[in-house]
Formats: structure tokens, sequence, C-alpha cells
């Protein structure tokens, strides 16, 4: 139904392995790189790494990046929730910028669940 690289980086970015999701959606980019919409998936998830690595900067340049590029395809596009995606990155941007303004707090950052119809139907709870 959709790309396999597709369906692996949102199986593999809600299973929070955010290092596979990038390298699995990475590939796809690579021979379509006019596709905005994956570059913006792509962020996102090299903002999780950045965040794991505490670099908030990175974080922060991509959560706010990944959400100018993906606000183009909302409401929904290749079956993907936008308009439930974007108020989540912008939540995780916040949290980020907080924890920035307010270092060494311990600030964690919500988790962001990929909701794709046809593809994470039944896998947990998914915002609509």
């Amino acid at each position: 139904m959709y790309p396999e690289e597709y369906e692996r980086f949102v199986r593999r970015f809600n299973q929070g392995e955010y290092h596979q999701a990038y390298e699995a959606l990475l590939e796809l980019w690579q021979r379509q790189t006019t596709q905005r919409f994956y570059k913006g998936l792509i962020q996102v998830a090299g903002a999780y790494r950045h965040w794991e690595d505490g670099n908030l900067f990175g974080a922060a340049s991509l959560f706010y990046s990944a959400a100018r590029m993906l606000r183009e395809f909302a409401p929904r596009y290749q079956g993907m929730a936008i308009d439930a995606l974007l108020p989540q990155l912008e939540a995780c941007l916040h949290q980020v910028l907080f924890k920035e303004a307010h270092r060494p707090a311990q600030v964690e950052l919500p988790v962001i669940r990929l909701v794709v119809e046809g593809l994470t139907e039944g896998e947990g709870q998914a915002i609509r």
C-alpha cells in the first residue's frame, strides 16, 4: 500500500527506534530528494536522535523545521494524520526550549506516535 521504506520508518519510529527509522527513510528520500514529506519525517527522527545525544540546539532546530515542512501536507498525507502530528511537534519543541532555558532541569520529551491509515490501526493508542 505504501513504500516499504515508509512503512519501516513508521514502525521503527513508533517503537522508539529513531536511528533505525531515520536510516529506513533516508534511502527512499535519497531517491526522491524533492519529496519534502519524507525529509520532514527524517527531521523528526533526527530531532529525537539529537535529544538523546543531548544536542538541544539540534533537536529544537529539527523539530521546528520538520513542523514547517510537514504543515504543507496537512491534514493528511500518505495516510498519515499530519493534523495530529503538528501539535505534538510543537509540544516537543517547547519542551526542548524549556530544558535549554532551565538547565539542568529534568525534562521529559513527549513521545510522538505516528498514525497512518491502514498501517498503525490496532497498535496501542493512536491519536486521531
